[in-house]
């Protein structure tokens, strides 16, 4: 957050987060920290029995995707963690 505020330096800020980065933004706005610039937040198809999804999505028919996801995530992170060093 603090990335994008100092490289675009917005007005305010609109979150939403999908899925498992719905916990991740839950959780971070729950931490209490300051948000000033940010107006609004969503959190969408919220995982809340972490343990119980990720094992789902790891076993049975399921296992397709929890793959492809597991081996793209590193791709499509690490350009994104050097576009904001």
């Amino acid at each position: 957050m603090n990335a994008v505020i100092e490289t675009f330096n917005p007005d305010t800020i609109s979150l939403v987060g999908y899925s498992l980065c719905a916990n991740v933004l839950s959780k971070w706005l729950g931490e209490g920290r300051n948000y000033a610039k940010i107006n609004r937040a969503v959190a969408v198809s919220t995982p809340f029995t972490l343990g119980v999804c990720s094992q789902a999505i790891l076993s049975g028919a399921p296992w397709l995707y929890g793959g492809y996801f597991t081996r793209r995530l590193p791709r499509d992170f690490l350009p994104k963690r050097q576009a904001f060093k």
